[in-house]
């Protein structure tokens, strides 16, 4: 039992809504603003931006079992096997009402659709993004 512990990292992901996940686990994967990272026990000490995506992670070697979490972007950094994640927003995959979401699908889409008519670039980006993250909801709640 104590090598398995030894072969494991500690996992804590904020937001300004408060510690929306605290786990050991044995790799965490995530999308970076350049591309997708994996991280395992005894990495070297990295920071790093993260785009809108989906944190996946393996709470124990071979285990197939994994806890998603959806964020719209924040900080990683990972040092002494403890992963902090500061994300703009974060939720468990279990916790993403898709009824909701395909509401906040529905009205960004007409925000964009109403931006584009206007010739208001600045909204139809807003609107773009708000699509982005909307569509990334969607999807982590389908992981459940």
């Amino acid at each position: 039992m104590a090598e398995e512990t030894e072969t494991l990292m500690r996992i804590d992901i904020l937001s300004p809504e408060g510690a929306i996940y605290s786990h050991q686990a044995y790799a965490i994967t995530a999308k970076s603003a350049d591309n997708g990272l994996t991280i395992m026990p005894n990495h070297i000490p990295l920071m790093t931006v993260l785009d809108i995506g989906v944190i996946q992670v393996r709470r124990r070697p071979n285990h197939e079992q994994f806890d998603f979490i959806a964020i719209n972007g924040g900080n990683l950094s990972f040092q002494n096997n403890h992963c902090v994640v500061v994300a703009t927003y974060a939720i468990r995959a279990r916790d993403i009402d898709a009824g909701v979401v395909e509401i906040e699908r529905q009205q960004a889409e007409v925000a964009a659709s109403q931006a584009l008519d206007r010739h208001d670039t600045v909204s139809y980006q807003r609107a773009q993004l708000e699509i982005e993250r909307v569509l990334n909801l969607m999807r982590v709640s389908r992981m459940k």
